[in-house]
């Protein structure tokens, strides 16, 4: 028995040794991954660079405060996926408070560049991203994918506000884009995006939609595009859409120009829907023009200037125009202005006091 309880003494003994052992080793860990982190407690000689560490420093992405302030800042931003970047909330172009990003370089300033492997998803929310107009890019996103989103943000005075290439199931909400020397937002293939409650102020054009699938622009409100055109669609792309948009003040040329010069069926504009917008034009409302290959204006609210069409059928290649249940103002001229007569498919009905004014079906001019 005395050897059998010796033994067992020993056992134990070596059992407790070897779990004290073990413990060094679990405290030696690395501490979690914190849920996020103050851009200003990192090193650099600006925001951009703090940020940039912040990014480094959390390999399987963070979330990146940066506290209310007015920042400077020189040295291209780059998020990488997982990352979200978030400051305190903005108000309007004329408050003060909250988190201000002021990119003083003459490139990007904040830079999502993806590829086919590595596709970023970034999460970006609440502060104001600013320029002197010197600036290239306020975002620029390519390869971005599913999860990449934006909300209240303001985004002003760059050549182009936003950059979306060959970006995929994004979704942007309450983004003001002021001041563009360019494009407000430029869409170049992108695949299921939708911005809503958006503002685009100024920008030649406002937006502009490249051979974009699926991009829907939704309670958007557009003013002081003061040359060019409002929203372009142009050179290809399928379902492209804008839904209760509202636009006011504008340019000479029309608000929404949908066009493909190139013959190439494979390049046609396919399936735009407007439906449910105000337009309060200094020209065409909408202009459809090149190889348009099914268009739908429906239920609108088309103002243009006294005596001037509110849509214009530029060009006999367009095809499948379905049109109707708009209202214009009392004062406007012809509804449409068809100069090819390319065929038109009501739709919609008005009761007789609301009866659309009727298609001014021009000739050809003689050569």
């Amino acid at each position: 028995m005395n050897k059998t309880a010796g033994f067992l003494a020993v056992l134990l003994a070596a059992l407790v040794l070897l779990g004290l052992a073990r413990v060094p080793a679990q405290a030696e860990k690395s501490p979690s991954q914190p849920f996020s982190v103050r851009a200003t407690d990192f090193s650099g000689a600006d925001i951009g660079e703090k940020i940039n560490e912040a990014s480094k420093a959390y390999p399987q992405g963070v979330r990146i405060e940066v506290p209310s302030g007015h920042y400077k800042f020189s040295t291209t931003i780059k998020l990488k996926r997982g990352d979200a970047l978030v400051g305190v909330h903005w108000g309007d172009m004329d408050t003060i408070d909250g988190t201000r990003l002021e990119y003083t370089g003459d490139g990007t300033a904040i830079d999502l560049t993806g590829n086919q492997t590595y596709r970023p998803v970034v999460f970006l929310e609440n502060f104001r991203l600013d320029n002197g107009g010197q600036g290239k890019y306020g975002i620029y996103a390519t390869w971005a994918t599913r999860y990449f989103s934006a909300r209240n943000l303001i985004i002003n005075a760059f050549e182009t506000g936003m950059y979306l290439g060959d970006c995929i199931i994004n979704n942007f909400t309450g983004l003001h884009i002021y001041n563009s020397k360019k494009a407000g937002i430029e869409i170049r293939t992108g695949y299921t995006i939708q911005f809503y409650s958006c503002k685009i102020d100024g920008g030649n054009p406002g937006v502009l939609i490249n051979y974009g699938n699926l991009v829907s622009l939704i309670g958007c409100t557009f003013e002081s595009q003061r040359s060019g055109h409002t929203v372009v669609i142009e050179n290809g792309g399928t379902g492209n859409s804008l839904i209760n948009c509202y636009f006011e003040d504008n340019g000479l040329l029309s608000d929404v120009y949908v066009v493909s010069k190139d013959k190439d069926p494979e390049k046609a504009v396919r399936l735009v829907s407007i439906e449910g917008c105000t337009f309060g034009s200094k020209s065409y409302c909408v202009e459809l023009d090149g190889y348009v290959r099914s268009a739908t204006i429906f239920r609108n609210y088309l103002g243009a200037p006294k005596d001037e069409p509110a849509v214009r059928i530029s060009s006999p290649n367009v095809k499948e125009v379905s049109i109707g249940a708009n209202m214009t103002f009392p004062s406007q001229g012809p509804y449409i202005e068809n100069p090819h007569r390319v065929k038109l498919s009501p739709i919609g009905y008005l009761p007789p006091d609301k009866t659309e004014a009727v298609v001014k079906d021009t000739p050809k001019p003689k050569k």
